[in-house]
């Protein structure tokens, strides 16, 4: 059954142009067909009558654009034009009727039962939309009034474009309730604190028809100040825009907590600078001056002296680490480049094979010439590896090989020493902040820095066991296309 309602749904509805043609071919039959007779009056007033009923009932049933309905009407319309004409005309019947106006009938009637069965059934259909249209609508309703944040939506087409629409959330988020708010320009949140700069931005982009959304200070009913972040949209409809809605959050707490990061991030570079320069060059000045005291010591204080100044060579050192530190914490974006693997390796090589000349840094050739996405801290990855390798390590002669190997996308860079190794439970902690070996006696700093450096490459570090003895740091980065 429903595939054939399915079916009927499909006919289409008959073109004017038939109403017309058959209008004028049906006279044409009957004239051709039978002599032209008025002898029976009244019928032929009566049976006119019915015929121009039944067009003006094809108007209405037309405009309800089901095509078996006004086809089966049409019909309906024909039979009742050939019983007209049937009064016009001499000897049609028993032709005409019963037989061929009967039939019109028959099939008329047929497919206005179906016809009116499809009209129901849509009928029911658009009842069952609306009601989950209505539904629909209320949820919606619903989730406007019970947001978290607030709600507005202003009248663009009037003057001073008023709010016709606010939510409970802008009522909690200002002070204001819906009677207090309704008919004014939203402005009426501004004050003396308020960014002239961002409310000309908004009003920019209302003009040009744009989304915007600023954080503004505004002002509550009770004259408390608050940040507000507001977001605007147009709602466009035949090509216009009647309406704008706005969102408003109150981002008062996450402002503020900005407000105190971006304090500490001055006072951690002030703190930097002063660690970079002035501790620093301190250092230096008292590094130098070892050298002129060692003509006036004893061999006893000669010893001690020499405590003293490897003490304040690793104290400059730890400023070089704070810098690097600093330079990470404050840097939210690592702006990654390619940097040449061979150079970085080879440089820090160099420099940490020239301040600890009784060790062995063998470079096992050849490294793959290609260049890693990273930045200038790149080094500092290398140099903290290679001097952990060296520092904590108790062999006799502390020996590093470096190695390289490039694979699809990525390379890999390995540091092996001949040390104590690392115990297994400590290898995923190592790179903690803070963390140490067994046997160390520094800071944690460099490892943490070497794995916070590496992650922002968008690369990974781990520690496995040398053979036979020691450990190996696995770098890997990922090549620049």
């Amino acid at each position: 059954m429903d595939d054939t309602l399915t079916r009927l749904r499909e006919i289409r509805q008959p073109p004017l142009l038939l109403y017309i043609f058959l209008l004028v071919l049906t006279p044409v039959a009957f004239v051709l067909a039978f002599p032209f007779g008025l002898d029976i009056l009244p019928d032929t007033v009566l049976e006119g009558l019915y015929l121009l009923l039944a067009v003006v009932i094809a108007v209405p049933v037309r405009r309800l654009e089901i095509g078996v309905l006004e086809n089966a009407w049409l019909i309906f319309l024909l039979g009742r034009y050939i019983d007209f004409l049937d009064e016009l005309f001499v000897e049609p019947e028993p032709i005409v009727e019963p037989y061929l106006s009967g039939f019109f009938m028959i099939v008329s009637f047929s497919l206005l039962m179906f016809g009116t069965v499809m009209l129901l059934g849509e009928r029911r259909e658009r009842l069952e939309t609306l009601e989950a249209r209505n539904e629909e609508l209320d949820l919606k309703n619903k989730a406007i009034e019970e947001a978290p944040i607030g709600i507005t939506i202003a009248d663009m087409t009037r003057d001073d474009e008023p709010l016709m629409m606010v939510n409970e959330g802008f009522s909690r988020t200002t002070g204001y309730d819906a009677e207090e708010t309704v008919g004014r320009n939203c402005r009426f949140l501004q004050g003396e604190d308020t960014s002239e700069q961002k409310v000309a931005r908004m009003r920019e982009a209302i003009d040009a028809g744009d989304s915007v959304q600023v954080t503004l200070r505004n002002y509550r009913k009770d004259g408390d100040l608050f940040w507000n972040e507001i977001t605007l949209a147009p709602l466009e409809r035949d090509g216009t825009i009647p309406n704008y809605v706005g969102f408003q959050q109150d981002k008062t707490d996450e402002v503020e907590y900005e407000h105190q990061l971006q304090e500490q991030r001055d006072n951690l570079r002030l703190l930097g600078q002063m660690v970079r320069h002035d501790i620093r060059n301190d250092l230096q000045v008292v590094r130098g001056q070892f050298g002129l005291l060692q003509e006036h010591v004893t061999e006893e204080g000669k010893a001690r002296l020499q405590t003293a100044e490897e003490r304040t060579k690793d104290a400059i050192e730890l400023t070089t680490m704070a810098r690097e530190l600093t330079e990470v914490m404050l840097n939210d974006d690592p702006g990654r480049k390619p940097i040449a693997l061979v150079d970085s390796l080879d440089s820090q090589i160099d420099e940490v094979q020239s301040a600890f000349d009784t060790a062995t840094i063998d470079r096992n050739r050849p490294i793959p010439d290609v260049s890693v996405m990273a930045d200038e801290m790149l080094d500092s990855v290398f140099r903290n590896i290679l001097k952990n390798a060296i520092q904590h390590n108790t062999a006799d002669v502390p020996e590093v090989t470096v190695s390289a190997t490039a694979e699809k996308d990525c390379v890999r860079v390995r540091i092996a020493d001949n040390g104590p190794g690392i115990p297994d439970s400590q290898k995923d902690d190592i790179f903690a902040e803070g963390e140490m070996g067994s046997e160390s006696t520094g800071t944690g700093i460099g490892t943490y820095l070497v794995e916070t450096l590496v992650t922002r490459y968008g690369g990974d570090v781990w520690i496995e066991d040398n053979d036979p003895d020691g450990a190996v740091f696995v770098v890997e980065l990922p090549i620049a296309e």
